[in-house]
């Protein structure tokens, strides 16, 4: 897939979830919504639950690995927390199999999103906050994978 592609390809699955979240009438859906994209979300072997994968900033454990093919990162991790698990999930969907130039470039259009759906604006605050706390982590580990 082309890397116009795989830009399209995440712009249309953050679109359609705009939409999907859109519909729903209450923060309590939200996070439901949060809580079954969670349940999405590959697990994570326990060799990776470290401080070398652990993302700063977030109150829940939340642990993520990179790994670099053919040009692309591709995203692996964990939360203890099932809502964080669906920000993890909706990230991952988005920009594994992107080059790490579109992932640092995909901020705004990430920020956008949150800011669209609500999802910045979470009842818990500092679950809020994972979503960009987990993408700042995403970025580093796309600008210094080898």
């Amino acid at each position: 897939m082309s890397e116009h592609n795989s830009r399209t390809k995440m712009n249309f699955f953050l679109q359609e979830l705009k939409e999907e979240f859109g519909f729903y009438s209450s923060k309590r859906e939200l996070l439901e919504a949060l809580m079954e994209y969670g349940k999405c979300l590959e697990e994570l072997s326990l060799e990776f639950r470290t401080d070398e994968y652990k993302v700063p900033g977030c109150i829940s454990g939340v642990f993520i690995t990179a790994e670099l093919k053919d040009g692309k990162v591709f995203y692996k991790g964990f939360s203890e927390s099932f809502i964080v698990k669906g920000f993890v999930y909706i990230l991952f969907k988005a920009l594994s199999g992107l080059t790490p130039k579109d992932i640092i470039d995909a901020e705004q259009t990430l920020k956008s999103f949150s800011k669209d759906t609500s999802l910045s604006a979470s009842e818990i605050t500092s679950r809020a906050n994972s979503f960009g706390n987990i993408y700042d982590f995403m970025k580093k580990k796309a600008l210094f994978i080898k």
